[in-house]
């Protein structure tokens, strides 16, 4: 490696031995110091790593600071190195040659890096050839093969509506909708499965890919599999390809058959390990499962997961419209104002709420697990200005793209409360319908003193009479019926079924001041929300952080205040 030669120590410049041997110690200097330096907020995901991988990371930050990278850069190359590692294709270099024969940093992985400000090339050729030769990087694609302990981004069972947000948007485009997925047991885990994000990153991520036709030509295809997910119906995944609703995959009855089935498509020595049967200790298999119940969540499985995340008091597990009526939870008036982690369901979908547009608007930014990945979303009741609404939906949309790493084809959904849960009613009601002859009959006058009623002399064989009165008496028009049918009318109704929700438990932080926002997290709006959670999320999890463009969040304050609230799977 070129190093400036004001800071190595040796006799001459042309004695290599020397020279070498003046690097090496004081590069493994600045390792130890490395090793042993604080790294606060982010120290507990360090002290999960592998030993070899720790000794690899602290190698590059003293290469880094040998060379001349100021402190506050190194300080970030982990959390980088994370990214890389969420961010590639297992088996996939993050280094290749150039024309020139020289090692270079793709140019999809160099962006990371110089976006926590390696910009200079000579450091940027120093990593290239330092990355070429870890396997650890080249082998694997997710941060969690490399670790011996789980590690979460929030604190398990510590009620806290800013914890809360934290877990929810962790989950945020990393996680497929899989029908059926997180029932069963598998929302009770401790932590984020590994499964699920592994499962996701085998879909493809591009509309259509190129091929190269026979006579050297080229052509686009649409991907198959693209904007696809488990589902009812229309269903696809890597696995079994299209399906219909009468298949989804294979039933199981213990962890080790999931395993099995697995065995070929995720790395065996995450599969294996203990600490993943631990995790997944609390699914029940008594009655057999869907395979897929495992790969990833539905709607209902992810709220249920978020709220078993923040609480072992209670084990949600509810279908969307029922989430609101089950214990621990306390059912809301429509029309209330709804606060962080409050839900809103209806008979098909249920989203969590991440927070208000403004004080006193009608619009809300929420979250939700929905075709096909965990995302922002909106909902309004009805009266919200359409500036909010389009407000919140911008919100959601550039949220989506830098946590979740989304582009705009993954549309944000909006729902208005007051009308998507309707359910359509129909109801048959069943009247005869009569055909008639009619007969006039007369009647002569009768004095007005007498007391006479002409509808006493209806003949039983009438139906019904019409009486108007002459000058010398009355006319009696008799309706006789002659055929009788029986008429059917078809009535539809419809019928607000929607739901909405709070956890019936004290949240920690309902009176705590947010620091620098001088206000709670219940009080402030969903744009604050977001950019607060984003400070409180390492790198590795925003996982647009290189490609957001966008100008409602502040993507340098991204892992700037991780603070504590963390928790170690076992």
């Amino acid at each position: 490696i070129q190093c400036p030669d004001t800071t190595i120590e040796r006799p001459s410049m042309y004695y290599m031995p020397d020279a070498v041997y003046s690097v090496a110690y004081d590069i493994t200097v600045l390792m130890g110091q490395r090793y042993n330096y604080n790294r606060n907020g982010i120290q507990i995901y360090f002290n999960s790593l592998q030993e070899n991988v720790k000794q690899k990371i602290v190698f590059y930050e003293a290469v880094l600071l040998y060379t001349g990278v100021n402190t506050e850069t190194v300080d970030k190359f982990y959390q980088a190195y994370e990214k890389l590692l969420y961010d590639k294709n297992s088996n996939e270099n993050v280094v290749e040659t150039n024309h020139d024969g020289n090692i270079v940093i793709k140019s999809k992985f160099k962006d990371i890096l110089v976006g926590i400000g390696i910009t200079d090339d000579i450091h940027l050729k120093h990593l290239a050839l330092l990355l070429s030769f870890d396997d650890s990087l080249a082998i694997n694609d997710n941060v969690e093969n490399i670790k011996d302990t789980y590690v979460v981004p929030y604190r398990l069972n510590y009620t806290s509506r800013e914890n809360m947000m934290v877990a929810a948007m962790s989950l945020a485009g990393k996680v497929r909708y899989v029908w059926g997925g997180g029932h069963s047991g598998a929302s009770f885990i401790d932590g984020i499965n590994p499964m699920w994000v592994q499962w996701e990153a085998l879909y493809p991520e591009n509309p259509t890919t190129i091929i190269e036709n026979d006579d050297g030509t080229v052509s686009e295809i649409a991907t198959e599999g693209f904007d696809t997910c488990i589902k009812p119906s229309g269903s696809w995944c890597p696995i079994h390809g299209e399906s219909t609703a009468e298949f989804h995959g294979e039933a199981i009855h213990s962890l080790d058959e999931y395993i099995a089935l697995r065995a070929n498509t995720f790395e065996d020595s995450e599969l294996l390990s203990e600490k993943y049967r631990n995790m997944l200790s609390k699914v029940d298999y008594t009655e057999g499962i869907n395979v897929h119940t495992l790969d990833g969540l539905d709607c209902s499985g992810y709220a249920s997961w978020l709220y078993n995340q923040i609480t072992s008091n209670y084990e949600f597990n509810s279908v969307a419209k029922n989430f609101p009526k089950q214990s621990g939870m306390k059912e809301l008036q429509m029309g209330d104002s709804l606060l962080p982690g409050d839900t809103f369901a209806w008979s098909a979908h249920i989203v969590i709420i991440v927070g208000k547009v403004h004080d006193g608007s009608k619009a809300y930014v929420t979250i939700e697990q929905t075709t096909n990945l965990v995302k922002f979303g909106v909902v309004y009741y009805e009266g919200a200005s359409s500036s909010d609404i389009v407000e919140a939906t911008e919100i959601a949309r550039q949220a989506n793209e830098l946590i979740g790493g989304l582009d705009d084809s993954e549309e944000v959904h909006v729902y208005c409360m007051n009308t998507i849960g309707d359910e359509t009613v129909e109801s048959t009601i069943v009247t005869e319908e009569k055909e008639y002859r009619t007969e006039e009959v007369w009647f002569p006058h009768v004095a007005v003193d007498e007391d006479y009623d002409p509808y006493e002399h209806v003949p039983a064989e009438y139906d019904y009479t019409e009486q108007i009165f002459v000058s010398n008496g009355y006319k009696l028009i008799y309706y006789i019926p002659v055929s009788t049918k029986e008429v059917y009318t078809e009535v539809t109704e419809g019928t607000n079924t929607c739901t909405l929700g709070r956890f019936s438990d004290h949240f920690i932080d309902e009176d705590t001041l947010i620091q620098n926002y001088n206000k709670t997290i219940k009080d402030m709006t969903a744009q604050e929300i977001i950019q607060y959670t984003i400070m409180k999320l390492p790198m590795s999890y925003v996982t647009g952080y290189n490609r957001y463009e966008g100008d409602l969040f502040n993507k340098e304050l991204a892992s700037s205040n991780l603070g504590v609230d963390i928790h170690i799977i076992e």
